[in-house]
């Protein structure tokens, strides 16, 4: 995967287009694999519930790790807002453009929510979070 990505920054920076493009990276979660003795993703443990996400373009702050709390579908309104472009009525996802930037004040959102099936239900909150 490493090499499949350097070969598409590879070419934006031949064609010169590296400087004006957001690069985005992201993935599904991933599966329990024997954590907590389950298989699959039939639970809302942290390890089947995070999804990894890399944002570098312009104006972005480089290397910078954030604990921000994020759905995937903020990556949308981030995207327009990082373009100029307001995400049309109705769109229940937020920017994550503030805190990519270094101009948040605080996370665009305070807590996730999330849920298996009919069964499992979670929130996850920053008074919950592991400090390291």
């Amino acid at each position: 995967m490493d090499d499949q990505i350097a070969r598409i920054l590879d070419a934006l920076k031949a064609t010169g287009k590296a400087d004006n493009t957001i690069v985005v990276f992201s993935s599904d979660h991933g599966l329990a694999i024997g954590s907590h003795g389950l298989f699959g993703k039939q639970n809302l443990y942290d390890h089947s519930m995070r999804a990894p996400l890399l944002i570098s373009g312009p104006e972005l702050q480089a290397a910078k790790w954030s604990k921000a709390l994020c759905y995937l579908l903020d990556i949308f309104p981030t995207l327009g807002d990082l373009a100029g472009i307001s995400a049309p009525d109705g769109s229940e996802g937020r920017s994550l453009a503030p805190v990519l930037q270094g101009k948040a004040s605080a996370d665009p959102r305070d807590c996730l929510l999330t849920a298996y099936t009919g069964v499992q239900r979670a929130i996850r909150a920053d008074r919950c979070r592991r400090h390291s």
